[in-house]
């Protein structure tokens, strides 16, 4: 027999959304991209994350950036994408809830970038540097490791690597819950600062976290951007109660998908459904999405897809 809870009423809905925004870290992504887009911000994080390259000055900062190549195909939201003065490529995204076929969602992400950069009739020798970096609370590639990057040199000659090219394909991820020693110290303050958001919990004498600290709280000020993220997580929290309903009921006949799923993963698919529909997805694209990205059955994302309408 399952316990009915009351679902909270506006007013309440109301005051957690206000808390959950005034306990925000960077680890949000609606934040996360709010301060991101500051260049002053993200030049010394994308320096700290990457300090091999050398990035001197960054010329274009896009947020919530849009790609989409043809009416069919897939199309894709970054959430930041930047370009330097030597025309090299970052994107960068915070992860916190879809943990599903990371790599090669990457690589997606890696080709849409690289085919915006061409026209037609363009010599394949006008692509240039593409950096991929995804921050994540989980272990993101399951190999127990903070920091992971993958790279592929680009060559000029057949049989001759020349280091002097700066490989084309970048791969970046970042576990920000982890603390591991074999990882630099100032990226490990990052992590710690984005996870806690917390000065006192990393090194107050760390220029770059005072910074982000700074934007944070000031990004937290902006009475228009409490507002959007307030209406977000209020129609998250409505999501949530109305998926837990639907999954008693489906409890209580057999048939419920978080039966063999479990009820986050259900709350997790079913909010990328709503998702994908408001963007504008038909079913067929939005069925698809499901079996390729959580490994469902066209059977079982249907149904998904089906009761998320319910919800809309």
């Amino acid at each position: 027999m399952t316990t009915k809870h009351k679902r909270p009423n506006k007013a309440t809905r109301r005051r957690r959304a206000a808390e959950n925004w005034r306990r925000a870290t960077l680890s949000n992504d609606f934040l996360f991209n709010r301060v991101m887009k500051d260049k002053t911000v993200l030049l010394p994080t994308l320096r700290r994350l990457l300090p091999e390259e050398e990035i001197t000055r960054l010329v274009r900062v896009n947020g919530e950036f849009n790609l989409k190549h043809s009416k069919d195909g897939r199309g894709f939201r970054l959430d930041i994408l930047a370009v330097d003065d030597r025309r090299r490529e970052f994107n960068i995204e915070m992860q916190v809830l879809n943990y599903h076929n990371l790599a090669p969602r990457s690589l997606a992400y890696f080709a849409s970038i690289v085919e915006d950069q061409l026209e037609e009739g363009d010599h394949y020798q006008k692509l240039r540097s593409v950096h991929v970096i995804f921050l994540t609370n989980f272990d993101p590639l399951g190999h127990h490791c903070q920091y992971d990057t993958y790279r592929v040199l680009s060559t000029k000659r057949p049989h001759r690597r020349d280091l002097s090219t700066p490989p084309l394909l970048n791969l970046t991820f970042l576990d920000i819950t982890a603390d591991q020693e074999d990882t630099p110290l100032p990226l490990r303050r990052l992590c710690r600062f984005i996870r806690t958001g917390e000065v006192a919990s990393v090194d107050s004498a760390d220029p770059l976290i005072l910074k982000l600290k700074q934007r944070q709280d000031r990004a937290k000020k902006n009475s228009e951007w409490r507002k959007i993220f307030m209406r977000i997580d209020f129609n998250r929290q409505d999501q949530e109660w109305a998926l837990q309903e639907e999954h008693a009921k489906g409890m209580s006949q057999g048939i419920s998908q978080g039966m063999s799923r479990g009820r986050a993963q259900g709350i997790e698919i079913t909010r990328e459904v709503i998702q994908l529909d408001r963007t504008g997805k038909t079913e067929a694209q939005i069925v698809a999405h499901l079996v390729d990205d959580f490994s469902l059955s066209t059977a079982e994302a249907q149904d998904y897809y089906r009761q998320a309408m319910l919800i809309v």
